[in-house]
């Protein structure tokens, strides 16, 4: 079929530019490190991973950032400060206005 003949819709999917592939793997990152994603999808993106110096060098970024978060939250809230925070929560409705 021509293009002239092609109804709207009917293309066929362009494939990914190299800029869209990693778009997709950078999006999908963070799923990636916290185990979220498919097998398939796991795979696809470790490949992509593997073959992509950028996108590797932003999950090795993003890998440190989240073992110093986790690494930063081990210290307990004050006992004064979480109360706070549980009344705080307790006197929010549910859409987010305080109760008066």
């Amino acid at each position: 079929m021509t293009d002239a003949g092609r109804a709207l819709g009917d293309e066929a999917p362009l494939p990914l530019t190299e800029d869209d592939a990693c778009s997709a793997a950078l999006q999908r990152l963070w799923n990636y490190i916290d185990k979220e994603l498919t097998l398939e999808d796991e795979d696809e993106l470790r490949d992509h991973l593997a073959g992509c110096p950028p996108c590797l060098a932003e999950y090795s970024i993003d890998v440190v950032l989240k073992r110093l978060v986790r690494r930063s939250c081990q210290e307990e809230a004050p006992a004064q400060l979480r109360v706070r925070i549980q009344r705080t929560m307790l006197a929010v409705r549910a859409d987010g206005v305080p109760l008066t």
